[in-house]
Formats: structure tokens, sequence, C-alpha cells
């Protein structure tokens, strides 16, 4: 599959993928550089709440940006 990079260096990842890999707006994905390219590792959202002490109902993407505001 092609995408292609916009100018804010987004790029779409096709819906086909997105509901193969259960993919969710909002939800956080890791970019990991390889030797091969890059690789984009979805973050479980279980996972994410664990590494953050949150519930499975808070939304980690809105806490994560409060978050960075009040350190930065």
């Amino acid at each position: 599959m092609l995408t292609r990079i916009s100018e804010c260096g987004q790029m779409v990842i096709p819906a086909e993928l997105r509901q193969r890999l259960g993919l969710c707006v909002g939800q956080l994905v890791e970019i990991v550089e390889t030797d091969d390219g890059l690789l984009l590792q979805p973050l479980q959202e279980t996972a994410l709440s664990a590494a953050h002490g949150r519930s499975h109902d808070a939304h980690p993407v809105t806490d994560l940006l409060e978050d960075l505001r009040l350190d930065g």
C-alpha cells in the first residue's frame, strides 16, 4: 500500500489497515526507526493506562497533552 506524506509531515493509514489492526481515532502509535525503515507500533490502551496509572476510561491523548503543557 502506498500513502503520501503531507506538507505537515502527516500520512494517512489506509482504512483497511486501520480496521484490520483495530486502530482508533486518538490512539497513540510509536514510531521506531529501524535499519529497514520505520516501524509503526500501536500502543495498547491497557499498556498506556498502566504506564500512566490511569483507568481504561481515561483519554490518554488529552491527558498526555495536558501533562506536556504542565511540564513545558
